[in-house]
């Protein structure tokens, strides 16, 4: 594998690794949260893979998008890999913390973080450049700073009580405990050094080393049940999807219980022929109940990102910390915030579709959701749309459970009617205009 690195000087091609490898479609990248999509473009145009440039987004968002993504929780993602046309599900989830629940006593439970070790499976089997090559980019950001995206400001004004005083997030406040303002800076020297000593001695080391006993001590110091046993034993795992056939198209949604639930509900009732007008109707009063049935309160804490690479891989993830900023306050001495345990069967819907033509084994559409009361509804309404070209049910669908009642949803996609290889100028990427995130196109002249 190669390691991330700026092209030499001089008329020798780029070799992958370096800046401009890609000479011309380089791919495509979307986050609710701009400055993770700003850093991961030197990704793919250095040859790197989708799944790198999607690892490259996640541990970026663990700077610059702390309320909904971090080292402290986890997440699911669809992975498209072209060459072994095959679809599967990661499931990287903060997990159980069993045996600090066993052991009783006092203190907060929180969940095991699944984040760095997911997303070294992911890479593991679907990477190209080095995984240490992509800490960097993460570790600099926290030790220099983060510029205040819009998205994080908005979040920032909602945060839990206490975050201005505790040193893992102090530093998205100024001294009066106000909220930076947008295009301020944050740095984060804990989460810095936290990536230094992963980039350096491995993942391993976070969930079975030096590194490990370190966060467990100081857990329980802090007053919260996560042991070495629990770091230890987590593992990611793979899944094969749940598909649904549209056209001549294949639609991979993750498996059961992940997928969300209108959108595993009403799948099989739009897919066959159901008029535009009717389809948006009722993921509305889908969108509505779900929305009604959590007292109409929006699941933040979570949030997606896509990567779609010049081979037409792709990867589409949700990630979560099970709360917004998680349990509130951090890990003294490593910077990031852990996310509550709050139950078997209590994890945030994950909304998620990845669509392959199965005759010429291509890529089709990636889309991904997060917030809102089940933002399966809006994922549901523009995977339809998208994949039937049906204009008149991509305008329909944007006022699909995304009004102020139902708490909005936000939905992203990246989407290619016809062959990248060949077509890469019919390629779009949608970012939500409700939301603040960015979407990007990468072609020789960016």
């Amino acid at each position: 594998m190669a390691l991330l690195l700026p092209a030499a000087c001089g008329l020798e091609e780029p070799a992958v690794g370096q800046l401009n490898y890609e000479s011309a479609f380089a791919g495509m990248i979307v986050a609710d949260e701009p400055g993770a999509v700003i850093a991961s473009e030197g990704v793919l145009s250095a040859g790197g893979s989708a799944a790198d440039a999607a690892v490259a987004m996640a541990l970026n968002l663990a700077v610059s998008y702390p309320g909904s993504a971090g080292i402290g929780g986890g997440g699911l993602c669809l992975v498209y890999d072209g060459e072994a046309e095959r679809v599967q599900a990661l499931d990287f989830l903060p997990g159980a913390p069993t045996q600090a629940l066993a052991e009783g006593g006092p203190g907060q439970a929180v969940a095991v973080p699944g984040l760095l070790r997911g997303l070294f499976a992911l890479h593991a089997r679907h990477g190209r450049l080095r995984f240490e090559s992509l800490l960097i980019g993460p570790e600099r950001a926290a030790r220099f700073g983060s510029p205040i995206s819009r998205a994080l400001a908005s979040d920032l004004k909602a945060a839990p009580a206490g975050l201005a005083d505790d040193p893992a997030t102090a530093n998205l406040f100024e001294g009066r405990g106000e909220p930076r303002a947008v295009g301020g800076s944050a740095a984060n020297l804990e989460l810095a050094s936290l990536f230094g000593r992963v980039r350096g001695r491995g993942v391993g080391d976070f969930y079975n080393g030096a590194l490990a006993r370190d966060l467990a001590a100081a857990a329980g110091r802090a007053g919260l049940k996560l042991n070495l046993a629990d770091l230890r034993d987590y593992r990611p795992t793979w899944h094969d999807t749940t598909t649904v056939e549209e056209g001549y198209a294949t639609l991979h949604l993750p498996p059961a219980p992940y997928a969300g639930h209108a959108l595993a509900d009403l799948w099989p009732r739009l897919s066959d022929d159901t008029d535009a007008d009717d389809a948006v109707s009722q993921l509305a009063a889908t969108a509505r109940r779900l929305a009604e049935e959590r007292g109409g309160t929006a699941l933040v804490g979570t949030t997606s990102l896509i990567a779609v690479d010049s081979r037409g891989d792709a990867v589409a993830c949700t990630l979560t910390l099970n709360a917004p900023f998680g349990i509130g306050r951090g890990l003294p001495g490593f910077g990031f915030l852990p996310a509550p345990w709050p139950g078997d069967g209590e994890t945030p819907p994950m909304a998620l579709g990845l669509a392959v033509n199965e005759n010429s084994n291509e890529f089709r559409l990636a889309i991904a959701g997060a917030h809102g009361s089940d933002p399966s509804a809006g994922v549901g309404a523009l995977a339809l749309a998208a994949l039937r070209g049906d204009t008149k049910l991509v305008s329909g669908a944007q006022t699909v459970g995304w009004t102020s009642e139902s708490a909005p949803a936000l939905v992203n996609l990246a989407r290619c009617p016809k062959s990248i290889s060949s077509h890469p100028e019919s390629c779009r990427v949608g970012s939500d205009p409700r939301g603040n995130s960015l979407g990007r196109l990468l072609l020789a002249d960016d």
